[in-house]
């Protein structure tokens, strides 16, 4: 008996199928009357409750309604607050190309909607058409990332030093957005209360800052950021800036410097808007790049910037007073630096050193530099600026060598004449001939107080000497070294 009442059943959902509309698909034949109720005279019931869905503009949503014994009704899909049927059962009644419907199971019917925008926002209903009609309804919330509105945002701000400033930034997105604002540079805002108490902050909430008093140092860039969740969060860069007029600082007011040297000055100017600056020298020249002078402005900020002036191959006529000028709409500013010469590094020799066996003699007389003690080499002289700049041993060899010959080629007063010393005699047959030194060596006590040597100019020829030999004694002694190490290697 159960078996055939199954069977009665089965016949009679056919015979019902056989009138509903043509929209329904294949699967649904296949349908047992249990799931659809015609047989036993079953209304549709919604299965649970559809869902609220909240997401930012921009996704893709779907709406999904399950219905239990639908039977021969129909499902139609409505936008509750404009009325506006979107679709029917599969058939799509709305003219928006964003919308679209599926029945991919036979409980579910799912209302899509591609790119979902703020005018989707609102109530949508799902409806079976029954009598009386059978609703659910779920709520689509749509998210707007913040947006600025730009008729009421600031663009550049540009006030007088010690006014008052205002920055404005608004903003729109759903929900509310919050605006902070701070600095780009990351230092610290400096806000100011109604009597004149001052504080930094790292960051300020609001939709306007208010600045008074600002200076100089509150010129830069400021950021507007508005964010409420939803991504991506924005930000506008907004620059406040001072006008005043210009101000020099300089470092040092009195700079000296040696001769044949290059030498710098600086000034530092602070203007807004930026001023023109120029250097002008105490006869009232106006300083530009040349081979003589370098000019350079170099900007550190916002509003400071440093003039640097540099003076090539520093000689006397640039010994003076110059004039670093600043000039702007604002007003004109100017200071002086003052140059002057100093005396530059000196470097001592010792005096050339004589072997005790050797005298220098000559027909002339007269007294030999080398007998006064040091020689000093001054820096500031221009006829011995080339001199003893090597530090090597080469160059010691070849200094030594050159003061040797050049203190054996000089008369000394106390030189021994070849050729004969007396009268007119013999010796008035060269007296137009080159002298030329003659060494005496060994020369015996007898020649008198005229062959007497002087024994600082023998220690100095001995010194050299000595040097010079032990110079290549190491030579040699490292070479031989360097043999044996390669040999027994």
């Amino acid at each position: 008996m159960a078996g055939g009442g199954g069977k009665r059943a089965h016949v009679a959902y056919l015979v019902a199928f056989a009138s509903f509309p043509g929209d329904h698909r294949r699967e649904e034949f296949e349908t047992t009357t249990a799931e659809r109720g015609v047989a036993f005279g079953l209304t549709p019931k919604f299965e649970g409750q559809m869902e609220n869905i909240t997401t930012p503009a921009g996704r893709d949503v779907t709406l999904n309604c399950r219905i239990h014994y639908l039977g021969g009704h129909r499902v139609g899909w409505v936008k509750k607050d404009t009325r506006a049927l979107q679709a029917v059962s599969l058939d799509i009644i709305t003219s928006n190309p964003r919308v679209w419907v599926s029945h991919l199971d036979v409980l579910t019917w799912s209302l899509h909607i591609k790119n979902v925008q703020k005018e989707d926002s609102g109530r949508y209903m799902c409806q079976i058409n029954t009598n009386p009609m059978m609703v659910q309804e779920a709520y689509l919330n749509i998210l707007l990332p913040p947006d600025f509105i730009a008729e009421n945002t600031s663009s550049d701000v540009i006030v007088p030093e010690e006014s008052t400033a205002q920055l404005t930034c608004k903003a729109k997105g759903d929900p509310d957005p919050t605006i902070t604002w701070r600095r780009e540079d990351t230092s610290d805002i400096i806000l100011r209360e109604t009597g004149g108490m001052k504080y930094s902050a790292r960051a300020y909430v609001g939709d306007v800052l208010t600045l008074p008093k600002v200076t100089r140092q509150d010129m830069g860039m400021y950021l507007c950021i508005a964010t409420n969740g939803v991504p991506p969060s924005i930000s506008k860069r907004i620059l406040l800036a001072t006008t005043f007029a210009p101000t020099i600082k300089v470092p040092n007011q009195l700079i000296g410097a040696p001769r044949w040297s290059n030498v710098s000055i600086e000034c530092l100017v602070e203007a807004y808007p930026r001023s023109i600056n120029v250097w002008v020298k105490d006869t009232g020249k106006m300083l530009v790049e040349s081979p003589k002078y370098a000019v350079q402005e170099i900007a550190q900020s916002m509003y400071v910037m440093k003039m640097v002036l540099t003076v090539r191959d520093f000689q006397k006529d640039d010994v003076g007073t110059y004039i670093c000028l600043a000039k702007s709409s604002r007003g004109e500013t100017e200071e002086i630096i003052r140059l002057y010469e100093i005396p530059g590094p000196k470097r001592k020799l010792s005096p050339p050193r004589y072997d005790q066996n050797e005298i220098t003699a000559s027909r002339d007389g007269g007294s030999h530099p080398a007998d006064k003690g040091e020689r000093v080499i001054d820096d500031n002289d221009e006829q011995q600026q080339h001199q003893h700049k090597g530090n090597s041993v080469e160059d010691v060899i070849d200094a030594g060598k050159d003061a040797i010959h050049h203190d054996l080629s000089v008369d000394h007063p106390k030189s021994v004449v070849a050729g004969g010393g007396g009268g007119g005699g013999g010796g008035g047959g060269a007296a137009g001939k080159p002298h030329l030194p003659t060494t005496v060596r060994n020369a015996p006590d007898g020649l008198g107080h005229e062959n007497t040597v002087n024994p600082s100019r023998h220690d100095t020829i001995s010194s050299a000497s000595t040097m010079f030999m032990e110079f290549l004694y190491i030579t040699l002694l490292s070479h031989i070294i360097l043999l044996l190490m390669v040999l027994f290697w």
